[in-house]
């Protein structure tokens, strides 16, 4: 558990590697399709999975401006072609074979 944390924001994983190499941060908190994206350049033997969080998941769209118009199409829009999506996220994302890594408990990415 952690008890106190610091929220920082990085660009992108290869600043997070570089961070966590550095010492800079102590770890850090991925999306596990990020993570499966990046594991050939990210994981090594001081970076590895210490926790993955069991949590719910959605998937979902962010609209600002003057695209909140379409909100409610867009809603129409992955109604009518939920399995679709279902089927490119499976076949287009990477998969995050958690066995490889000597994970304790089913929470975040340590150095």
């Amino acid at each position: 558990m952690i008890i106190s944390s610091t929220v920082q924001s990085y660009s992108n994983v290869e600043e997070i590697r570089i961070a966590l190499e550095d010492g800079e941060i102590d770890g850090a908190l991925l999306d596990t399709y990020v993570a499966a994206e990046y594991k050939e350049t990210l994981f090594s033997d001081k970076i590895f999975v210490k926790k993955i969080l069991d949590r719910p998941f959605g998937y979902g769209v962010v609209l600002s401006g003057a695209a909140v118009n379409v909100e409610q199409r867009c809603r129409d829009y992955i109604d009518l072609r939920i399995s679709e999506i279902f089927h490119i996220i499976q076949n287009m994302t990477k998969t995050l074979d958690v066995s490889i890594f000597e994970v304790k408990s089913v929470t975040h990415l340590t150095a």
